[in-house]
C-alpha cells in the first residue's frame, strides 16, 4: 500500500491544538481503494468501511499532535539535524495508508487526488424544547 504522513495544523502558534480540532481528508483515485489513518503508536483513528473511488476520512488529532511533513517516517521517526523533526513525548504523528482492492493492476500508476481541511469542528446541535406561548 501507499503510506503518507499527514500534517496537523503546521500554522498553529500555540503548543496545543484548540478544543474540537478536526482534520478531514478527501481522497479520489480512478480505481477502488480502501484507506485508513493510523497514529505513530500504530492505533487506527479512522478508516473507510467499503472500497470506492472516492473516500472521506475525518479524525480529531490528540491535543499535542501538531506536525508537518518534515521528518516523518512510517518505519519510525527519523530525526535529522533539525530538532523540530523529533516529536515531543506526548505528540502523535498521523499517517494515511491507502490499500488497493484485490484485482487492481499494480503495474500501472494511478493519480491520487487528496485535499486536507482542518479546523474547529462545529458543535453538535443541542435539542431545545420551547413551549408554545399564546397571548390572549
Amino acid at each position: 500500500g501507499f503510506v503518507m504522513p499527514i500534517p496537523v495544523c503546521p500554522e498553529c502558534i500555540t503548543s496545543a491544538l484548540p478544543n474540537q480540532w478536526e482534520s478531514v481528508i478527501n481522497l479520489a483515485m480512478p480505481v477502488p481503494f480502501k484507506a485508513m489513518i493510523v497514529d505513530s503508536h500504530g492505533d487506527t483513528v479512522a478508516k473507510t468501511r467499503v472500497s470506492s473511488v472516492s473516500q472521506i476520512l475525518n479524525f480529531k488529532p490528540a491535543p499535542f499532535a501538531k506536525s508537518r511533513f518534515v521528518g516523518a517516517s512510517v518505519a519510525g521517526e527519523q530525526a535529522g539535524s533539525d530538532d523540530s523533526t523529533v516529536p515531543a513525548a506526548d505528540e502523535l504523528r498521523y499517517y494515511l495508508i491507502i490499500e488497493p482492492v484485490p484485482g487492481t493492476d499494480l503495474s500501472q500508476p494511478y493519480d491520487l487526488s487528496l485535499s486536507l481541511a482542518e479546523g474547529v469542528a462545529a458543535p453538535e446541535p443541542i435539542p431545545l424544547f420551547l413551549p408554545a406561548v399564546r397571548a390572549r
